[in-house]
């Protein structure tokens, strides 16, 4: 009798780890969605800026800090770094296709000159950020 409450006990447990892993990916993805959704309503306000932060044709295009823009962009590779710092400890919990697109997408956009310009550095491999969970 004990070993089958044991057994029923371990089962129960063994489900609710998996219900509570299951939870956790689908709050990583939750609050994903949330930061990214917010990262592209400033594009959708701000059309002019993408071109800073997103290669076109295979290049960034450079902000000069003489142009007027320029604090804007500063403002927006912060909020960039902001979301790559909030979202890190949350990579772990996407799937490995996922997580590699993510990574890629973090490089492109750390790689660009106004963030690079943001925190003085001279690559993105700089950045404290980048480091992959």
């Amino acid at each position: 009798m004990e070993l089958a409450i044991s057994i029923i006990a371990l089962v129960v447990s063994l489900i609710a780890i998996f219900n509570e892993r299951t939870s956790l990916h689908d709050q990583a993805y939750d609050k994903f969605s949330q930061l990214w959704f917010g990262m592209d309503q400033v594009f959708i306000d701000y059309p002019r800026m993408h071109k800073y932060f997103y290669k076109e044709n295979g290049v960034y295009t450079d902000l000069d800090e003489n142009n007027k823009d320029f604090e804007l962009g500063i403002c927006i590779a912060e909020k960039f770094c902001d979301v790559f710092q909030y979202t890190a400890p949350l990579e772990k919990y996407l799937k490995r296709t996922d997580r590699e697109s993510y990574v890629q997408y973090k490089e492109m956009v750390l790689s660009s000159p106004i963030v690079i310009k943001s925190h003085d550095y001279t690559s993105h491999s700089q950045h404290p950020l980048w480091k992959h969970n």
